[in-house]
């Protein structure tokens, strides 16, 4: 027999047998949810426009604040003015897999909806977009100038902290490195054009860590310097990012 209650308490239903709880059982019920749900799939996981190996399911959320201590605090500057052309010509298949660096990143970052008959190009996917936080369904049938694929220290911005010097054939790996890249709105990436990490940051707020801790795995791998400005805005992210 139901009991009626003028104002309603939380309910569990199991099969056809009524229970009320009492607002701190309920309470602990929805606890256990969220701890069990966390436990089995973490959120970046169970985002189906988030794929794993993705920038945005792949990247740690905490800074190596060893590799931040690593890297040369110095004002930007180099002897020769940017060229794009140093690095390459844009999106090369370096590793030969028969695709273009393009097509391997939104691969990687897009749940993919549907692929040419060539195996390479994405015709239409989804995209969680790590700068703005927005959903972009993709489709290559109106143009790719949906998506951009951002370098995540800009070439320019690389080119001032050290790749000036480099060797033509290492610049072209940098331009093409998946460790670089990520796929982002279109808008976004030209918002940040070339400025580093204290000029520009996403509006995404969540994914700030992120951010950080993929720009000193960046700065680290190729020797790059920081600018006085992005050292002290990484590490009052490190701190924030434990």
């Amino acid at each position: 027999m139901r009991v009626c209650i003028s104002r309603p308490l939380t309910v569990f239903r199991w099969h056809e047998v009524t229970v009320p709880l009492s607002r701190r059982a309920s309470a602990l019920v929805a606890l256990l949810l969220v701890m069990l749900l966390g436990v089995v799939a973490p959120a970046s996981a169970a985002d189906p426009r988030s794929p794993s190996g993705s920038w945005s399911a792949s990247t740690p959320s905490v800074i190596d604040t060893a590799q931040l201590a690593t890297l040369e605090v110095r004002e930007p500057g180099a002897q020769r003015a940017y060229d794009r052309d140093a690095f390459g010509p844009a999106w090369e298949d370096v590793d030969n897999n028969g695709c273009d660096t393009r097509n391997d990143i939104l691969q990687r970052d897009l749940s993919r909806d549907e692929l040419d008959a060539d195996g390479c190009t994405l015709l239409s996917g989804t995209l969680k977009d790590p700068y703005t936080g927005e959903v972009i369904d993709f489709e290559r049938s109106k143009g790719g100038s949906q998506i951009d694929i951002d370098h995540m220290i800009p070439l320019g911005a690389a080119w001032e902290a050290g790749a000036s010097e480099w060797t033509d054939a290492k610049r072209l790996q940098y331009a093409n490195d998946p460790l670089v890249l990520l796929a982002v709105d279109a808008g976004a990436n030209r918002s940040k054009s070339d400025q580093t990490i204290s000029e520009w940051e996403p509006t995404n707020e969540a994914v700030a860590c992120q951010y950080g801790a993929s720009w000193v795995e960046v700065a680290a791998t190729y020797d790059l310097s920081i600018s006085p400005a992005d050292h002290e805005t990484l590490t009052a992210l490190a701190e924030q990012c434990r």
